[in-house]
């Protein structure tokens, strides 16, 4: 069904094969959506099932904010861990 070969578009440039890459994962995550999709519309039970999952809690925004303040969440705010972004060159 899927027919997916990075290495039939790869070159030597390291930033083409970068954007090839995100490229072919923007198209099988499309892929991937519209199979998941078809799916959970009842398509191929024969293959799959759907299995409900484990409940996950959590305190809504509002509720917390309410009951820790402004001031306290502005005192106790610190930056995210966030990675390098990578930017080709030109």
């Amino acid at each position: 069904m899927l027919q997916y070969n990075l290495k039939a578009s790869s070159t030597n440039d390291p930033r083409t094969n970068l954007e090839l890459a995100k490229d072919h994962l923007k198209r099988l995550q499309s892929q991937i959506k519209f199979m998941e999709d078809a799916i959970r519309a009842g398509a191929y039970p024969e293959y799959f099932d759907l299995v409900e999952q484990p409940t996950t809690l959590f305190v809504p925004k509002i509720l917390w904010e309410q009951a820790l303040g402004e001031e306290w969440i502005k005192a106790n705010q610190q930056p995210q861990n966030k990675s390098l972004k990578v930017v080709a060159k030109r």
